[in-house]
């Protein structure tokens, strides 16, 4: 795929050309331009501006005031926007309490989990947090775990609703438990014959089911999208994983974004603390 090769090359030109223009808005390098004829792609499909912060004109303007498909740069808005609200100095919390005294590291009661839509809370720092609970003194929980979502009022949201696609992980809805990024990872081992599907941490009234065939010609390049997940069935709950998987990729990691927010946190809290 030349096209996807030569963007670094591009971004490269564009940087030697702002470095040699002058203070006035200049044009497209030639050079710039031979890159996209490359590339194949129109000139009227790019749309340009490199500015500095402090200047009052772009040092370099191509279709400046075109409409684009935004596609990650609409990520400068939302940025903007929290830098507005909380300040660059505005830090996550994820609040927990113990509903109930703690005897001899048995916490008799419920366990609070109160969050705050930290969107950071990965394997690793759920990790701490529990042993941070552990070295308070609670070893064993004998009530119930509490998720407290209530400072996200959100309205019912469809995953698939962007691009038919609900169960990618880029597609995860908001939450104020937000654990992992939303997402559920899945071990596929090659065991010969077909391919295992080890979920990373238990899903409670979920079975896994494997259509993979195994494949010793295909390549590895691109195994994602030779693999589909899918739940053909909710009231069964059951994920099926089919498509054709290259023995030559080995085990490899699929994440996927199959629950709401909550329930993924419930499942990733509980399986961390069995450990």
């Amino acid at each position: 795929m030349p096209s996807l090769r030569i963007f670094p090359r591009l971004a490269t030109l564009l940087l030697l050309a702002v470095l040699e223009v002058s203070a006035h808005a200049a044009a497209l390098p030639p050079a710039f331009i031979d890159a996209l004829k490359q590339a194949r792609i129109p000139l009227d499909h790019v749309a340009v501006v490199v500015q500095d912060l402090d200047a009052a004109e772009p040092l370099l303007a191509h279709h400046a005031d075109a409409a684009m498909n935004p596609a990650s740069v609409m990520k400068l808005v939302t940025s903007f926007a929290a830098l507005q609200q909380l300040g660059p100095a505005y830090s996550w919390s994820t609040d927990i309490w113990a509903d109930g005294p703690i005897r001899e590291g048995v916490l008799e009661g419920d366990l609070i989990v109160k969050g705050h839509g930290d969107p950071s809370l990965t394997l690793e720092r759920l990790w701490l947090l529990q042993r941070e609970l552990r070295a308070l003194g609670v070893r064993h929980i004998r009530g119930n775990l509490l998720l407290d979502t209530r400072h996200f009022a959100l309205p019912p949201l469809d995953p698939g609703a962007f691009d038919g696609e609900p169960l990618a992980l880029y597609n995860a809805i908001p939450g104020a438990l937000l654990a992992n990024f939303n997402a559920t990872l899945l071990h596929l081992k090659p065991n010969g014959q077909g391919v295992d599907i080890v979920p990373d941490v238990a899903l409670p009234g979920i079975s896994t089911r494997s259509e993979l065939v195994l494949s010793d010609s295909a390549p590895c390049n691109g195994w994602k999208e030779a693999v589909t997940p899918a739940i053909p069935d909710p009231a069964r709950q059951e994920l099926v994983v089919s498509g054709r998987y290259p023995a030559r990729c080995g085990e490899q990691t699929l994440s996927l974004n199959l629950f709401e927010p909550v329930v993924t946190f419930d499942f990733i809290f509980r399986g961390l603390w069995a450990e």
